[in-house]
């Protein structure tokens, strides 16, 4: 099971990605 929580670890890394530079860029995608 450890790609699942390879696959959890790399949307965890995602999301606080998303969190944390996104807003600095203005949300810009």
């Amino acid at each position: 099971m450890k790609e699942v929580l390879l696959m959890l670890g790399l949307i965890g890394a995602w999301f606080t990605l998303n969190l944390w530079v996104l807003p600095k860029f203005g949300f810009k995608t």
